[in-house]
C-alpha cells in the first residue's frame, strides 16, 4: 500500500499511462486532459462535496465509463484480493478473518481503510484519466466519421471491430447513433488500452500463485499491443478515407511509442553527453547488472575523470518494454556471441 500511494509511484504511474493515448496518436483537440485529470480527482476526493448539477454530472461521467467498459475495476484492489485468498498465517483461521482486519480493525477503521482505500484508487486513477480521455477522443473522432448516419457506424462496427453493431441498446430500445458511438468508442479503449477484466482466466488464477504479482500487466501489454497493431491495419484497409487516415495515425503512434521515442532520446543525449551507443552496447554486456542488459539505457552525464557516469533506464518508464525486450535480448545475443559463443537456446 504505502509503495502504490508514494508521490514518485503515481507521478510514474500517470506519465507512463500517457503512453497509451500516444500509442494510438491521440493527440489534438478532441478531448481534454485536464476535464479527464478533474474528473478522477473529484470522483476519489470529491464527491459529496460540490453543487447538485456537478455531482450529478460526476455521477453520469463514472456510470457511462464503467457501463461501456472504458474505464476498468482498480488493478490494485483485484491483485490484493487474490493475495489476500492465498494467505493463511498461524492464529489466522480464515481469508474473512484476515480481511476483517485488515478493513475494519479492532473496533474501527482497519489498515486498509485508513490507508488503501484512497491510495488505491489514485493509482487506478492514473490510468483511468487517460482512458476518459480517450473514450472521449473516440466519441469526438466517431461522430465526425459518422456524419448523423447509424450506417456509417454499422459500416465501421463490420469492418474495424470485426462484429455486428447490436440491433438494441443496454435497456432493450432500439439501438441510435448516439448509442453506437459510445459502443465504437469504448471498442477502442477496451482493446488498445489496458482492461483488467479481460485478463485471461489462466493469468488471474497465475495473479493467486507467489510468482504472480502484478503479472496481469504484462499480460495486457501482449493483447493490447497485438490489438492495436490489428486496428491499425484494419483502419488503413478500410473503405472509408477518414478510418484510413486514422488507421495510418494509429500506426505512427505505435512506430513513435515502440521505438521512435526511445530513438530520439538517444540520439538527443548521446550528443550532449558525449557518450556513443558503442560505448553503451559495451557497458550493457559487460558492466551493467543482469537485470539491466536487456534494458533501454540512456547515458544523461558526462564521463568523470574515473571514468564514471550515470543512465536513466527508459524501460521502467515506457510500458511497452514487455513487448520490446524480447527483441532487444534477441539483437543483444547475437552482439554478444561475437565475443563469446554460448549456446543459443539459452
Amino acid at each position: 500500500i504505502s509503495f502504490n500511494s508514494s508521490p514518485a509511484t503515481q507521478t510514474r504511474n500517470f506519465s507512463s499511462a500517457g503512453f497509451f493515448v500516444g500509442n494510438r496518436g491521440l493527440l489534438g483537440n478532441r478531448a481534454s486532459v485536464t476535464e479527464s485529470f478533474k474528473m478522477m480527482v473529484d470522483d476519489i476526493f470529491g464527491a459529496g462535496k460540490g453543487a447538485a448539477d456537478e455531482e450529478l454530472k460526476l455521477i453520469e461521467n463514472v456510470r457511462e465509463g464503467i457501463r461501456y467498459g472504458a474505464l476498468d475495476e482498480n488493478i490494485v484492489a483485484a491483485e490484493l484480493g487474490a493475495v489476500l485468498k492465498a494467505i493463511n498465517k498461524k492464529g489466522i483461521k480464515s481469508t474473512d478473518e484476515l480481511t476483517a482486519i485488515l478493513t475494519k480493525g479492532q473496533g474501527g477503521a482497519g489498515i486498509l481503510s485508513k490507508m488503501g482505500g484512497k491510495a488505491s484508487r489514485v493509482y487506478a486513477g492514473g490510468d483511468n484519466v487517460w482512458k476518459w480521455y480517450a473514450y472521449n477522443w473516440y466519441k469526438s473522432f466517431l461522430t465526425d466519421f459518422a456524419k448523423k448516419d447509424l450506417k456509417r457506424m454499422s459500416t465501421w462496427f463490420d469492418e474495424i471491430a470485426g462484429q455486428k453493431l447490436p440491433k438494441t441498446k443496454f435497456d432493450g430500445t432500439k439501438m441510435d447513433l448516439d448509442e453506437a458511438i459510445k459502443l465504437g468508442a469504448a471498442y477502442y479503449v477496451r482493446n488498445t488500452m489496458p482492461t483488467y477484466s479481460l485478463v485471461p482466466k489462466i493469468i488471474q488464477t497465475l495473479k493467486a500463485t507467489p510468482l504472480g504479482n502484478f503479472v496481469s500487466f504484462p499480460s495486457e501489454m501482449i493483447r493490447t499491443s497485438f490489438n492495436t497493431l490489428r486496428v491499425n491495419l484494419r483502419e488503413m484497409s478500410s473503405s472509408d478515407p477518414i478510418m484510413r487516415s486514422m488507421g495510418i495515425r494509429g500506426a505512427m503512434g505505435q512506430f513513435t511509442v515502440m521505438g521512435g521515442i526511445s530513438m530520439a532520446t538517444h540520439g538527443i543525449y548521446n550528443g550532449i553527453t558525449g557518450i556513443s551507443e558503442e560505448l553503451m552496447d559495451k557497458y550493457k554486456m559487460y558492466v551493467a547488472p543482469e537485470f539491466q542488459r536487456n534494458s533501454d539505457l540512456v547515458p544523461i552525464s558526462t564521463v568523470d575523470e574515473n571514468g564514471v557516469f550515470k543512465v536513466v533506464d527508459l524501460s521502467t518508464l515506457i510500458g511497452y518494454d514487455t513487448v520490446i525486450r524480447p527483441f532487444e535480448a534477441a539483437i543483444n545475443k547475437f552482439k554478444r556471441q561475437k565475443a563469446n559463443p554460448q549456446d543459443i537456446d539459452k
